[in-house]
């Protein structure tokens, strides 16, 4: 092991490493933990890595990569808030592991106020095309480097971050970041530690996967999911995602993907997220406007709340509250620990 990696381990033990934190979170009701707290930890890791293997063999592929040095870097840097101009704020400030990582208040709040959208979770983005609600960013590097840069979120320039980590910073902050240009192998290694992120191990991936009982109720809300409803036109694969932009029928003056392409017909287009610990990352939709689950079922189910520019996946769908409820109850059942299942 290398000096950089030693110090960078002791830094993430003395924090409480990030994998240790968000297990203590509460996300372990779904895979029962086994002896210690460290026990229950690592058999959550060995759930969701084979699980992971037959559901996504590229992206576990990917995984396997991923250099154990830089996510272990990437996990510190995560947390720590010397990445903001205040040091007031740090990625898991916005990106709250407590809540699966995402941020329960209806925007982020950032160096200048409130942001204008709500936070994305993180985990499961190993293979997405391209990240953010309007898909701006094309890697996970892209992605870890705009809100370092943004003036409104965490409010740097390159610049800043040269003076403050190798002119001002501790002798620790040096050692993780090496002789690499600063910024670049902060952004290398929160992309790093992102893509080790990976939840596939819920209640219904086991019952889809190796054949675990759910609820009668569960599985109606699923066949509904995948048929009278006509979710899993856009929410569809391993997590729940197209992975594509749509118009569903919002009131929004955020031009969404239009933003980003200067076309017209992308107006009010957003990424179709991840539906995984849905039941955990409330407020929804890219501005937070819905507080509940049951209000985004209701605004899908009376088929948006505009018709012009909306896409014509979205309609009304004269769901029952009984069906209602057994869809809310299949969205309930993906819910599952995140882990880093890295190399260590």
């Amino acid at each position: 092991m290398t000096k950089v990696a030693i110090v960078a381990r002791a830094a993430l033990l003395a924090l409480t490493a990030s994998v240790i934190v968000y297990f203590r979170s509460g996300l372990l009701q779904t895979v029962p933990a086994v002896g210690s707290k460290i026990g229950g930890v690592r058999a959550n890791i060995d759930v969701a890595s084979g699980i992971l293997r037959r559901m996504s063999p590229d992206l576990a592929l990917r995984i396997d990569a991923l250099s154990p040095e830089l996510v272990q870097l990437g996990s510190l840097l995560f947390q720590d808030a010397r990445l903001s101009r205040s040091s007031s704020i740090s990625c898991a400030s916005c990106h709250q592991p407590s809540v699966a990582f995402s941020d329960s208040r209806k925007q982020s709040i950032g160096e200048k106020g409130p942001v204008t959208r709500n936070a994305p979770v993180v985990f499961n983005r190993g293979l997405a095309p391209r990240l953010f609600w309007d898909g701006r960013a094309s890697s996970l590097k892209e992605q870890a480097r705009g809100p370092l840069l943004c003036v409104k979120e965490m409010g740097f320039s390159e610049s800043s971050y040269l003076a403050r980590v190798v002119t001002d910073g501790d002798r620790d902050l040096r050692s993780f970041l090496g002789a690499s240009p600063v910024l670049e192998r902060i952004c290398a290694a929160l992309a790093e530690f992102q893509i080790s992120l990976v939840s596939v191990s819920s209640a219904f991936d086991q019952h889809e996967w190796d054949g675990a009982s759910i609820s009668d109720k569960v599985q109606e809300g699923a066949r509904l999911f995948r048929g009278k409803a006509g979710c899993s036109q856009c929410h569809t694969g391993w997590n729940f995602s197209d992975e594509k932009y749509h118009d569903i029928g919002l009131i929004t003056d955020d031009l969404g993907l239009a933003g980003m392409t200067g076309v017209e017909h992308d107006r009010r287009r957003f990424k179709t997220p991840t539906l995984r610990n849905i039941s955990r990352t409330a407020p929804y939709m890219h501005d937070g406007s819905f507080a509940t689950i049951r209000e985004v079922l209701d605004h899908y189910n009376a088929g948006g709340a505009r018709a012009v520019g909306r896409s014509i996946l979205v309609r009304p769908l004269d769901l029952t509250l009984d069906e209602l409820d057994a869809m809310e109850a299949f969205l309930g059942s993906l819910e599952g620990p995140v882990v880093c299942v890295a190399r260590q």
